[in-house]
């Protein structure tokens, strides 16, 4: 279960990018972004969902045993510079085998 949804929250990001990706290039119907796009003052669902995303990972860096512990604080400022571009990363090394 705590497997998944790391997948689903370490994978969805690049989804909502492909889609809008097809998007723009008028693949797919650009309804879809008007759902996942629409600003509410400054923040966007996709927004709110990668923030989520970063907590959830945070959380797991520090109470993951696979982690070692001199690479924490790596990941930690890792994820907080690349944020979703780094979350499959640290899904493959450290939460796939699980």
């Amino acid at each position: 279960m705590k497997t998944t949804l790391l997948a689903i929250l370490a994978f969805a990001p690049i989804g909502v990018i492909v889609l809008a990706s097809l998007s723009v290039m008028g693949i797919v119907d650009p309804a879809w972004a008007d759902i996942l796009l629409e600003t509410r003052g400054f923040l966007n669902p996709v927004a709110i969902f990668c923030f989520l995303a970063l907590l959830v990972y945070l959380i797991d860096i520090w109470r993951n045993p696979r982690v070692p512990a001199e690479k924490r604080a790596l990941w930690t400022v890792v994820l907080f510079a690349a944020n979703w571009y780094a979350l499959p990363f640290y899904f493959w090394f450290y939460v796939r085998k699980a």
